[in-house]
Parts: C-alpha cells; sequence; structure tokens
C-alpha cells in the first residue's frame, strides 16, 4: 500500500513538471517554466536513486579523479620508465571511467563533483609532497596498491549488491580494470623493494 501510495504521488509530480515543461515550450510560462519543470524531473530522477547506489557514485568518482591527478603528478616526478608509464596508463583508464559514470549520473539527475573529496585530496597532497628519492615506492604504494584495493572492495560491492541496474552494470563491467590495475601496481610494488641484483 505505502509503495503504490509513493508510485502515484512520484507519477503525479513528474506529470505536474511534463506539464510545465510542455506549456513553457508552448510560449505560456516561459524559459523560467521550462527550467523549473526541467529542475523537478531531474530532482525527481535523482531522488529515484537508492542511497547506497549514490554513495558508490560520488565515491567512485572521487576515487577517479584522486588518480588522475596523482598520475599527473607522477608524470612529472617519477624516475623510472615503469612508474611513468603505469601512471599514463592511469590517466586514459580513469578519465575514461570517469566520463562513463559521470555521463550515467547526469541521466539520473545526479551531479558529481570534478574534485577529489577530503581523504582522497589528503592522499593527493601527500603524493605531492613526496621527495623524489621515495616517490617511485610511495606512488606505487599509496596510488597503485593501496588506492586499488579499497577500490575493488568498492567495485566488487556494488556489482554484487547494486539496486540500480545501470550503476552496478558500471560496476561490474569496470571491475576487471580495477583488479588489472591492482595486479599492475602490486607487480611494480615487489620490483620496487626487490633486492639490486
Amino acid at each position: 500500500m505505502r509503495n503504490s501510495t509513493i508510485e502515484a504521488i512520484v507519477s503525479c509530480v513528474l506529470f505536474a513538471a511534463a506539464a510545465g515543461t510542455a506549456l513553457a515550450e508552448g510560449g505560456g510560462i516561459g524559459q523560467f517554466g521550462k527550467d523549473l519543470g526541467e529542475g523537478v524531473t531531474q530532482g525527481l530522477k535523482a531522488e529515484l536513486v537508492p542511497a547506497a547506489d549514490k554513495d558508490f557514485m560520488v565515491n567512485a568518482a572521487s576515487g577517479g579523479v584522486a588518480e588522475v591527478d596523482m598520475a599527473r603528478i607522477a608524470l612529472e616526478k617519477a624516475t623510472l620508465p615503469t612508474v611513468k608509464e603505469y601512471a599514463q596508463h592511469m590517466i586514459n583508464d580513469h578519465t575514461k571511467a570517469n566520463d562513463e559514470l559521470r555521463r550515467i549520473a547526469t541521466s539520473k539527475g545526479i551531479t558529481l563533483a570534478d574534485v577529489p573529496n577530503a581523504n582522497h585530496k589528503a592522499m593527493v597532497d601527500r603524493i605531492s609532497a613526496t621527495p623524489a628519492s621515495d616517490f617511485d615506492k610511495t606512488y606505487i604504494h599509496e596510488a597503485g596498491v593501496k588506492a586499488h584495493q579499497e577500490m575493488q572492495t568498492l567495485f566488487r560491492n556494488e556489482s554484487t549488491s547494486g539496486l540500480d541496474p545501470d550503476i552496478k552494470a558500471f560496476a561490474a563491467k569496470t571491475l576487471p580494470t580495477v583488479e588489472t590495475h591492482l595486479k599492475q601496481s602490486e607487480k611494480i610494488h615487489d620490483e620496487l623493494l626487490a633486492p639490486p641484483q
């Protein structure tokens, strides 16, 4: 009963928003009415996305932006070619995933920040402040191994427990790339820690 009542209310509001938009397009209300109708519709779309799925999108977007920021720093400060190659790989893959996630979010009336959250920003700042002598190891450990272990858990949980089918599908499709990044970073990390031959 409660669900059907909520659905009825949502349908009425969606109808009103659509009617307002249509009326605006007909010239009766003007641009303000059209914007209002579209704003209400976008807001309702966002309300229909489960909170856990929204949280996933916000965290995944923040982590992705942070990965790109840290990789750009690595292109400037890293000394080993393998670390620079890894950083470029991170820029390419995370930019692509970030763009796709942003498109999905926009279609659902959700705006994702284009800057990292406080936790991810702190990680970027640590990487940026790392001296050149320790940079390669620190970058691979923090932005590579540690960050991708967290991302793997985030994406795995969404791919199995997500409620929104589009967001869940994005997580499932992107998870193998996250796992590949983790394996690559672990391999480089092991090489960096190995005693010189």
